[in-house]
């Protein structure tokens, strides 16, 4: 099983997130697999731009202002996001070359296969999304099932048959559990979203999108 970027960043501190994500940024920088246009939903711009409206809202916030903190929150999801789409254009630029993956600044994690995979293949998820919690999100739910390592979400504010038109989202493993929120999207917009698992043998089939118009 080829080496994977570990993209997980729930659990980080406040200082942690941001620490790792700089890490992240300037590791990205210098390797030589990572130069130019990324031609991707993600650019190191961004992943820097995510950096310092996290870095600043995170200031603002030191002083316990509840409204400050919330707006602290968001930076930190959206720097989330911006980490785990550089984590999936990472791995489909190093595609499992432990030379290329280990220089990125990710935890990377060397597969070992103890035993045959006994598992059918991959189905089309049982998916489905609702409103949030709170203005500008989106919250998807999937049946878990087997063989699924973690699951793939895209998303898109266009016309859902054009495929050119969906980006990367997010990555959620079986930890997350079922439910996949999605936070930061611009309020009374229309979104549609989509999953497929992830397996030891690759993507399995996309859900049929889902379309909602956020709160």
């Amino acid at each position: 099983m080829r080496p994977k970027v570990v993209a997980s960043f729930d659990s980080y501190t406040d200082d942690g997130l941001l620490k790792f994500s700089k890490q992240i940024r300037d590791s990205l920088k210098v390797h030589p697999a990572f130069q130019g246009d990324w031609h991707s939903a993600i650019s190191l711009e961004k992943l820097s731009k995510a950096i310092d409206e996290f870095e600043t809202a995170k200031e603002a916030a030191q002083y316990r202002d509840l409204q400050k903190i919330g707006i602290r929150e968001g930076f930190r999801e959206k720097l989330i996001i911006a980490l785990n789409q550089t984590a999936h254009f990472v791995q489909m630029v190093g595609f499992g070359d432990y030379t290329i993956l280990s220089g990125t600044g990710f935890e990377i994690r060397e597969g070992k296969r103890s035993a045959p995979r006994t598992y059918a293949p991959l189905a089309s998820p049982d998916y489905s999304v609702m409103q949030g919690d709170v203005l500008g999100m989106v919250i998807g739910t999937v049946k878990m099932a087997p063989g699924v390592s973690y699951y793939e979400v895209h998303i898109t504010q266009g016309d859902p048959t054009v495929e050119e038109n969906w980006v990367f989202a997010a990555n959620f493993t079986r930890k997350n559990g079922s439910r996949m929120e999605h936070r930061g999207l611009n309020s009374a917009q229309k979104y549609s979203l989509r999953v497929r698992g992830v397996g030891d043998d690759g993507p399995g089939p996309w859900s049929d999108p889902k379309t909602i118009l956020v709160h």
